[in-house]
């Protein structure tokens, strides 16, 4: 993260399109910068332009602002919540468990095929989840300006910020992925993609693709509840932590 010296809210670098362009967190300086944006979803400009500041401090969110060339083009705000549909996902959220530390011992143990037998044992027999709910961070509003739509500036965005900070939230703050509400034309159209977000590991670079999908069990309207699960990545950390011993 990158800080300027004459303000005090930390914004980070990020290029879209080959723009070197902000993520800034949405702090007062920034109220009139935007009422010109424009997103052509009523819904979204009446939030950033007037709900977004009430609810950061009341404590219901936290928004941020992609900035190119001093001018706001877009904005993505979070907050807490959880799905309730944990029996439709449970196999897929162990099957990531599993593939994942299966890999993590891997690279851990080397040769020694009895201790990563008997650790992968131990492990993935914990993961005994009984709650009817889990912890996801919620996608609540995002918005790209009309006049930069349709350039890859959405999916950039997402690629490039929304699932890193929702990756490094999810770490500190204990939950497994990112929820959406949002309309099936936008879910078609939009969030059906495949988004794929580089790591720096080192002098390497790791690639990981993501995918929304549609929480299961839901009635055909025109609004969709999505999920992307970032299991793997969040417990790698942990997974780390807990074997730094060997």
């Amino acid at each position: 993260m990158s800080t300027s010296e004459t303000r005090t809210e930390k914004c980070e670098k990020i290029y879209v399109s080959d723009e070197e362009c902000e993520i800034c967190q949405f702090t007062y300086r920034f109220v009139n910068k935007l009422g010109s944006f424009d997103c052509g979803a009523d819904e979204q400009n009446r939030f950033i332009r007037e709900l977004a500041v009430g609810h950061y401090i009341v404590g219901l969110n936290n928004t941020f602002l992609l900035l190119c060339n001093g001018k706001v083009i877009g904005f993505a705000s979070f907050s807490n919540s959880s799905l309730s549909t944990f029996k439709e996902i449970k196999e897929e959220i162990y099957n990531y468990i599993r593939d994942y530390v299966k890999t993590k011992l891997d690279e851990l143990i080397g040769e020694d095929q009895k201790t990563k037998e008997e650790l992968y044992d131990i492990i993935t027999k914990s993961f005994d989840i009984s709650y009817s709910k889990l912890p996801f961070i919620l996608l609540g509003q995002l918005g790209i300006h009309k006049d930069h739509q349709k350039r890859g500036v959405g999916k950039a965005f997402i690629e490039e910020f929304v699932i890193k900070y929702s990756i490094a939230y999810c770490i500190k703050n204990n939950c497994l992925g990112i929820m959406l509400h949002t309309t099936r034309e936008l879910y078609e159209k939009f969030y059906s993609k495949d988004f794929r977000v580089k790591f720096k590991e080192g002098n390497k670079v790791r690639e990981v693709m993501y995918r929304f999908k549609e929480v299961p069990g839901q009635k055909k309207t025109s609004m969709v509840t999505l999920y992307c699960l970032l299991v793997a990545d969040i417990i790698e950390g942990r997974l780390q932590r807990f074997l730094e011993q060997l």
